[in-house]
C-alpha cells in the first residue's frame, strides 16, 4: 500500500512541477508561482534524498544524521514554509502588515529550526536534541497545515465548482497531515520517554502519506479538469472541422473570392493542437459567405432541414457550374440554426455538409 502511495505521490509531484515550470516561463512575473515552484522543487529533493537515505521516521543518532536531518525536518519545514508563503502571497485581502509580519515570522522560524538542526548535526550527537528538532518540525508542519486546511474550506465556500471540489480536497489532505502531524508528535514524545510505538508511528505515516496524495490531488484537479474539458472541446471542433469538408469544398470551388487570406505561418502555428479552433472558425464563415452567395440560385424560399436543402444546393452549384441566371437576384442567409449561439450553428452547418456529402454520393451511385 505505502509503495502504490509512494508511487502516486512522485508521480503527482513530478507532473505539478513540470506543469508550473511551464507556466512560470509564460509568466516569468507571477511571484506566486515562483512560491509553487520552488515548494515542488523542495518537496522532490524530500522525496529523494528520503529513497535513497531510507524511510525511518523515528528519531535516531546515527552516522547519516545529516541525511536524515534534512530529509525528514528541514525540508518538510521548507515546504511547509513555501505553502504558508503561498497563502500569504496569494491572498489579496491580506493587509500589508499582515502579510510581512507572517513572512518575517516564518522566515524566522525557518531559520532557528536551521540553526538548531545544524548545530545538532555538527556537534556530538545528542538524542535529546534529535527529538526537539523532530518535535518542532511536526509542530510547525501541523500548525501551518492546519491553518491550510482551515483557509481552504473557507474560500470552498464561495469558490466556483470547478474550484470548489479542488479546495475541498485539499482541505481534506490538509487536515489528515495536520492530524498525522500531532500524532507523531506524541510519538516522538513516548519515545523520548521510553516507549515503543513503532507500529503506531508506521501506521501514522501511512495516513500522512493518503493526505499528501489528497493534498497534492486537491491542487491539481481544477488544471485537470480544466485540461479534460479542453481536450473534449479540441475533439469537438476537430471532428466537426473534417465532417465541414465535403460542404466547404464545393462552395470555395464554386466561389474562390471567399476563401480568406491568412497571414503566412510558422510550422508549429499551422501544426500545433490549438490552431485547429482558428481554423474551424475560418472554415464556418467561409461556408456561411458561400451559402449567401449560393442563395439566389436556391429560390426565394430555400428548404430549412438538411436533408432538404442538400439536393437543392447540389441542383444550385450545378447549375451555377452550367453558367445558368440565378432564380432571383436577392441574397439571404442559408442554413439558419433554431437557436442562437456558435454550437447550435455548427451542428447546424455538420448537419447539412453530411447531408450534402450523402446526397452526392447517392447521386453519383
Amino acid at each position: 500500500m505505502r509503495f502504490i502511495l509512494y508511487g502516486i505521490q512522485v508521480t503527482l509531484l513530478a507532473g505539478g512541477l513540470l506543469w508550473k515550470t511551464v507556466q512560470l516561463t509564460k509568466r516569468p512575473s507571477d511571484i506566486p508561482l515562483w512560491v509553487v515552484v520552488a515548494t515542488l522543487t523542495a518537496a522532490i529533493s524530500g522525496w529523494v534524498i528520503n529513497t535513497v537515505h531510507g524511510r525511518a521516521s523515528a528519531p535516531a543518532t546515527s552516522d547519516d544524521t545529516i541525511l536524515l536531518w534534512i530529509g525528514h525536518t528541514l525540508n518538510p519545514v521548507v515546504v511547509c514554509y513555501g505553502i504558508a508563503c503561498f497563502y500569504v502571497v496569494a491572498s489579496q485581502p491580506v493587509r500589508r502588515r499582515l502579510r510581512d509580519g507572517l513572512l518575517w515570522r516564518s522566515g524566522l522560524l525557518l531559520i532557528a529550526i536551521a540553526i538548531g538542526g545544524t548545530a545538532t548535526v555538527s556537534g556530538p550527537t545528542s538524542a535529546a536534541s534529535s527529538h526537539v528538532i523532530f518535535l518542532v518540525s511536526n509542530l510547525y508542519c501541523g500548525a501551518v497545515l492546519a491553518a491550510t486546511a482551515a483557509v481552504c474550506h473557507q474560500y470552498a465556500r464561495s469558490a466556483e465548482p470547478r474550484l470548489q471540489l479542488g479546495l475541498l480536497i485539499v482541505s481534506t489532505g490538509a487536515g489528515v497531515i495536520a492530524l498525522g502531524c500531532a500524532v507523531k508528535a506524541f510519538v516522538i514524545v513516548a519515545t523520548w520517554r521510553g516507549g515503543h510505538l513503532e507500529r503506531l508511528s508506521t501506521m501514522v505515516g501511512t495516513v500522512m502519506l493518503a493526505g499528501v496524495v489528497l493534498f497534492l490531488v486537491g491542487i491539481l484537479y481544477p488544471a485537470v479538469r480544466m485540461r479534460a474539458t479542453a481536450i473534449r472541446m479540441w475533439v469537438r471542433h476537430f471532428s466537426a472541422y473534417r465532417h465541414l469538408r465535403p460542404l466547404w469544398i464545393a462552395l470555395s470551388t464554386a466561389f474562390p473570392e471567399d476563401t480568406l487570406r491568412i497571414p503566412d505561418e510558422t510550422l508549429w502555428e499551422k501544426t500545433k493542437p490549438s490552431s485547429v479552433h482558428r481554423r474551424l472558425h475560418r472554415r464556418i464563415i467561409e461556408i456561411r459567405d458561400g451559402l449567401v452567395h449560393i442563395s439566389p440560385y436556391l429560390g426565394a424560399n430555400s428548404p430549412s432541414a438538411p436533408e432538404d436543402l442538400a439536393p437543392a444546393l447540389r441542383s444550385a452549384l450545378a447549375r451555377l457550374a452550367r453558367g445558368e441566371h440565378a432564380t432571383t437576384t436577392d441574397s439571404y442567409p442559408v442554413a439558419i440554426p433554431a437557436q442562437a449561439g456558435r454550437r447550435s450553428e455548427l451542428e447546424t452547418l455538420v448537419a447539412l455538409s453530411n447531408a450534402f456529402a450523402h446526397d452526392r454520393q447517392v447521386a453519383a451511385s
